[in-house]
């Protein structure tokens, strides 16, 4: 028998045995999946990193077999390190060595590929400018008796931005298996599309720093009522209002009630469109209105609550009574014929 039929027999042994191996792993890839999925995502956010996406894969049987046989040098199923695959998809580029540094810390690493790329000559490979690593538990997580079945398991981490990715799909979409097959034409199209996307991700990080700097210029109440109203400065205003505060005493001394500051209710309700069809556009106008008509919100407030008996209020529920009373206000005047109820309840269909 010839070296080359050899070798291929025991590819054949090797790909048999791996496949088996898998078979009999599978449940604990999946249940090592499984406390992935509760591990990573909850170091990113002690951590304070905000990303875009995260998901998780196990390598299906089909896909393990096309790999044995293009790689040809897998021995056992433990040689194989993307069973597991985590995608982290961050929205700004800096995060990704932020990402990286959790993982290298919180886990045992084996492997670390850096793909980024920045010279021109690379730019079409913009969506492959990934980190890819490979980790397992370290022998410290895995001290602890629900890890220690775990220990001999690799997985591999990509961490890349989300234009990244959404580059990285497209270009997998069009249908070409390397550069080389792309047609010059096509291939200064793409580059042209892959450089303004990199720059574009570099922007991104630089409105970031901006938006930040302007979030800590805004800490006085002084300087935040000389700003337009927008979703920083509402919340800026609510850290900094003592009319803001005063409304929320009242609520927890009358009613005993929590009191939470959700900033999310601002943009699911949109608040800062309806302030602006309402006439507001400045802090200070808020602000006024709100001195204005202090006992009369609270008022609005009370019937609310009396009626809804709840056990925790929004602090930014405030601005809900200033779009509804600024609303009556306003429509008092325009319906003033048809008497104050007809008048709030045009004020009502207004703001809907």
């Amino acid at each position: 028998m010839e070296m080359r039929e050899i070798q291929g027999v025991a590819l054949v042994a090797n790909e048999d045995t791996i496949l088996r191996q898998f078979s009999e792993e599978k449940q604990r890839l999946m249940d090592f999946q499984d406390d992935l999925e509760d591990i990573i995502p909850t170091l990113l956010s002690a951590n304070g990193i905000e990303v875009a996406n995260i998901s998780f894969r196990i390598k299906n049987e089909d896909s393990l077999r096309k790999k044995i046989q293009f790689k040809r040098k897998y021995q056992q199923l433990t040689d194989v390190t993307d069973l597991i695959g985590c995608r982290i998809v961050t929205l700004f580029e800096p995060d990704m060595e932020r990402v990286l540094e959790v993982l290298s810390r919180e886990f045992e690493m084996i492997e670390l590929v850096d793909k980024r790329k920045k010279s021109l000559e690379g730019y079409i490979d913009f969506g492959y400018n990934s980190i890819h690593v490979i980790l397992r538990f370290s022998d410290a997580r895995c001290q602890l008796v629900e890890y220690q079945r775990y220990r001999d398991i690799k997985f591999e981490v990509q961490i890349r931005t989300a234009l990244q990715h959404a580059w990285g799909e497209i270009e997998h979409g069009l249908g070409y298996k390397s550069n080389f097959e792309i047609p010059l034409s096509i291939r200064r199209k793409l580059t042209r599309i892959a450089a303004t996307l990199e720059l574009i991700d570099e922007e991104f990080e630089v409105i970031r720093q901006e938006v930040a700097q302007y979030n800590q210029s805004i800490d006085r109440i002084e300087k935040v009522l000389k700003t337009d109203i927008n979703k920083n400065t509402l919340i800026q205003y609510f850290e900094t209002s003592s009319r803001t505060r005063e409304f929320s005493s009242h609520a927890k001394s009358q009613y005993g009630l929590e009191v939470s500051r959700d900033d999310a209710f601002i943009s699911r309700l949109k608040i800062v469109q309806r302030l602006q069809f309402l006439g507001f556009r400045y802090i200070h106008e808020l602000d006024a209105f709100i001195e204005e008509n202090l006992e009369g919100l609270k008022a609005l407030a009370e019937k609310w609550i009396e009626k809804a008996r709840p056990k925790v209020i929004n602090e930014y529920s405030m601005l809900v009574y200033v779009i509804l009373l600024a609303s009556a206000k306003d429509a008092a005047e325009m319906y003033q014929e048809q008497g104050p109820i007809q008048g709030l309840q045009k004020a009502i269909e207004r703001i809907q």
